[in-house]
């Protein structure tokens, strides 16, 4: 069974290798590269960029399309596997993808992949800017206060930033009202006209946002601390709240 090629822009951890098929010249006709996540987020605007360098040494189109929703991007990834598997038709995945199959959203092994790594970013938690939070232990204050009352967005159900998000709750003992989004893009959108107060989504993705001052940063999901030109150093959610590391 030949595999499928996968364009992956993993927030985390990666692992990668690639297979076109054993066609003598390869490609010979335009290629589709499907996102399974929203137009304008991080997974979306790295797949475009990447497939636009590959289309010239390539020399055929690489054309782009978003089909996103279901669990981890399994409508997306359900998709191109239906499709001829003749490398023809990509998948623009996230590490999210490996969520699809514990949530019931896809019925094989990840092995049917074959996978080429393009990048990645680790999450920050930014509010909106009007926000009462000064820092991110009087956000988790006000959480654990009235469990359930302060909404938060992130990617679909499944994704590397809602994983996040329940890891945070797991490590402070707060609780979200977690609002899935199909994408970054939206889930940002939703923080900055106010439908939410939290977004939790890739540093690459809301530093335009940020410094814009649209967004406002309190901590980065990671064990260290994060410094932005023109911003500022974000400080680590490991410091209030070491139990994190047991989560993330």
């Amino acid at each position: 069974m030949k595999k499928i090629f996968c364009l992956v822009v993993l927030f985390g951890l990666v692992l990668g290798g690639i297979c076109l098929g054993a066609e003598k010249k390869f490609p010979s006709r335009d290629i589709t590269n499907v996102v399974v996540w929203a137009a304008g987020g991080g997974t979306d605007v790295c797949n475009r960029i990447v497939s636009g360098e590959m289309a010239k040494i390539f020399k055929v189109n690489i054309n782009v399309i978003n089909k996103t929703g279901g669990v981890g991007g399994s409508i997306g990834m359900n998709d191109v596997y239906s499709r001829p598997h003749d490398g023809y038709t990509w998948a623009g995945v996230s590490e999210s993808c490996v969520t699809a199959g514990v949530q019931g959203g896809w019925d094989k092994r990840m092995y049917v992949w074959d996978y080429f790594i393009v990048g990645g970013s680790p999450d920050v938690l930014s509010v909106t800017p009007n926000a009462p939070y000064k820092d991110l232990k009087e956000l988790i204050e006000a959480a654990k206060a009235k469990p359930g009352s302060i909404r938060a967005s992130a990617s679909a159900s499944g994704s590397i930033h809602h994983l996040n998000l329940l890891a945070l709750e797991k490590g402070s003992g707060a609780k979200f009202n977690y609002i899935p989004y199909p994408g970054s893009a939206p889930a940002q959108t939703a923080a900055m006209t106010g439908e939410v107060s939290v977004v939790i989504t890739s540093v690459a993705e809301q530093q335009q946002l940020i410094r814009a001052g649209k967004l406002r940063p309190l901590a980065m999901l990671t064990p260290q601390p994060f410094t932005m030109k023109d911003v500022g150093t974000i400080p680590s959610s490991f410091a209030p709240y070491p139990g994190l590391s047991k989560y993330l």
